[in-house]
């Protein structure tokens, strides 16, 4: 279940916010959430075939279990062709499922997937409600769709303490 989601457009240099949607509460900068400029590398467009002026649909939210953070899920579209992203509803659904249904695409499910343990930044801990520096797992995978074409980024911080991975 997502506690929170903001929805932005990235673009080179700015952030344009749109507001979260929930049941139980707003999403916003208040809720210690601020990304950094440029958290999409031109190595990251580059994988997505997008030029530098381009800009992404970055989904952000915050994933819960029994009501307790577990991750902070960061996923960048391309704005084009995700554009429907702005608007969703994505409060406790699988965004895979809602954009496979908008758009016929999947993720393909055999992508190379990078895993390693950072310390939670001041915006983590606040987000997870864990402590500055706690370790947390940052999960990062260049989605490609079933067809091989790339789809989406993902960018995950999940609290090690509470998570457990079948490998």
């Amino acid at each position: 279940m997502a506690l929170f989601i903001q929805i932005f457009v990235v673009g080179n240099s700015y952030f344009s916010g749109f507001p979260g949607r929930d049941a139980r509460r707003d999403a916003s900068f208040e809720q210690g959430i601020a990304e950094p400029i440029g958290i999409i590398s031109s190595v990251s467009k580059e994988f997505l075939g997008l030029g530098e002026g381009a800009e992404l649909v970055h989904v952000k939210r915050l994933r819960t279990a029994d009501g307790v953070p577990i991750m902070l899920e960061n996923n960048f579209y391309p704005l084009g062709g995700f554009e429907f992203l702005l608007e969703a509803d994505l409060s406790d659904t699988s965004i895979f499922d809602y954009v496979r249904k908008r758009t016929g695409r999947v993720p393909r499910g055999d992508d190379l997937c990078t895993l390693e343990v950072v310390r939670a930044s001041p915006e983590e801990a606040s987000a997870l409600k864990v402590a500055v520096g706690e370790p947390l797992f940052y999960e990062k995978i260049d989605f490609t769709d079933q067809d091989g074409r790339p789809f989406l980024i993902g960018k995950q911080y999940i609290v090690c303490s509470l998570y457990v991975f079948n490998i």
